[in-house]
């Protein structure tokens, strides 16, 4: 990633847009910069960060295959379990405190699920400007275990 400023910058709440969808299963998705139907032209991206998005599903929804290029992105489960499935046929499951990277270089098709049939999962999705736009996707992932 390239030099970030060490000034703070605050997206204030009343920029929040809230993307509800009533077809089941139920998903709603908060949209910090302008992403997918929101579209505020002065809240573009900030800095390298283009995308930052808060995920509420219920069990068992998700979203559909996506293609995605020239783009790094961060999955950060908060609570519940995801499947990430891609065509680089590492489909990863992260359960709370997972974390994975897909560095989509050239090009990558993917897809999250709620994986759990009882359970809501709530996770962060966050796009970063890549800095290896031309090169293969790749996928990592670290799952933490909490210690009671």
């Amino acid at each position: 990633m390239s030099k970030r400023s060490s000034k703070a910058d605050f997206v204030p709440s009343s920029s929040i847009f809230i993307s509800k969808f009533s077809s089941k299963p139920f998903y709603e998705s908060r949209f910090y910069l302008s992403y997918g139907e929101y579209y505020d032209p002065g809240n573009i991206e900030l800095e390298d960060l283009r995308v930052l998005n808060d995920h509420s599903l219920q069990s068992e929804a998700g979203f559909e295959p996506q293609p995605h290029s020239k783009v790094d992105i961060i999955y950060l489960v908060i609570q519940g379990s995801l499947l990430h499935d891609n065509s680089l046929d590492r489909a990863v499951f992260l359960t709370q405190y997972g974390a994975l990277a897909l560095e989509c270089g050239t090009g990558v098709v993917h897809s999250e699920v709620n994986s759990d049939p009882h359970n809501h999962l709530r996770y962060l999705e966050l796009h970063f400007t890549s800095e290896c736009p031309d090169e293969r996707p790749t996928v990592t992932w670290i799952q933490i275990l909490r210690e009671n």
